[in-house]
């Protein structure tokens, strides 16, 4: 019998930068008062969307899964986490863009995918309340593009990146509060990558390279991270070390 577990939604926030910060209220208050842990944690190099996904899910950095671009996109063939999610007995959901499906393969579970990089982040949420309310997933990944395109659009020290990132604030906030009330589940809000001083990423400078990660912790969390290779050990942690 697979153990009873809390589900683990995860938030990955395309292009949030570290020192987006200031304009993450609800999120920043979350870890003054000590219900969210804030870590600060170096993303691999390329500081592309592609590679990076690939170490979070798998632990390993570029030049051992050999994804350097978002370009040559194909699947995964290292082990990874929702591999060793489905070999547990325990089920995973997707609600992203869809270089998910490249990514994933035919170890894509259910998913709901878009396709237009300025997709609303509004709706993506909308998306994952249906997915997780249909399918009840043990893991549940949720992918908003919003801040990333905004950089892209504007550049990394607009106005505009900034509102975007606040808008994600407010909208990660009312889905943990849904997500709290309807699965009871536990939180992580994390990045790929940062965005650098002009319309980009893709080099290892500080605003591209670092980013934050809230992690609903409870008192008895004990674990720290630095490095993107180390995610997917923190969601082995919260959902349990037999992963």
């Amino acid at each position: 019998m697979v153990e009873k577990i809390r589900p683990l939604a995860f938030v990955l926030v395309d292009g949030l930068a570290a020192y987006a910060q200031p304009a993450l209220p609800l999120l920043s208050q979350e870890v003054k008062e000590g219900r969210l842990k804030q870590f600060l944690v170096e993303a691999a190099i390329p500081t592309l969307s592609y590679p990076n996904y690939a170490t979070i899910i798998s632990g390993l950095n570029p030049e051992m899964h050999q994804f350097t671009d978002n370009d040559h996109r194909r699947p995964l063939t290292s082990d990874h986490f929702l591999k060793k999610q489905h070999r547990a007995g325990r089920t995973s959901a997707v609600v992203g863009f869809h270089w998910w499906r490249d990514l994933l393969g035919d170890d894509l579970p259910a998913n709901t995918l878009y396709e237009a990089e300025d997709t609303p982040d509004h709706w993506v949420f909308e998306q994952a309340k249906v997915m997780a309310a249909t399918f009840r997933p043990d893991f549940l990944l949720v992918h908003p593009m919003g801040v990333d395109w905004a950089g892209h659009v504007y550049g990394g020290e607009s106005p505009e990146y900034l509102a975007a990132a606040t808008r994600i604030d407010r909208e990660i906030y009312d889905f943990w509060q849904w997500w709290h009330l309807t699965m009871s589940g536990l939180l992580v809000v994390g990045a790929d990558h940062g965005m650098g001083p002009g319309h980009h990423h893709d080099g290892n400078s500080t605003r591209e390279q670092h980013v934050l990660y809230f992690v609903e912790s409870g008192e008895h969390l004990d674990v720290e991270f630095r490095y993107q290779s180390q995610v997917q050990n923190l969601f082995s942690v919260l959902m349990g070390e037999d992963l």
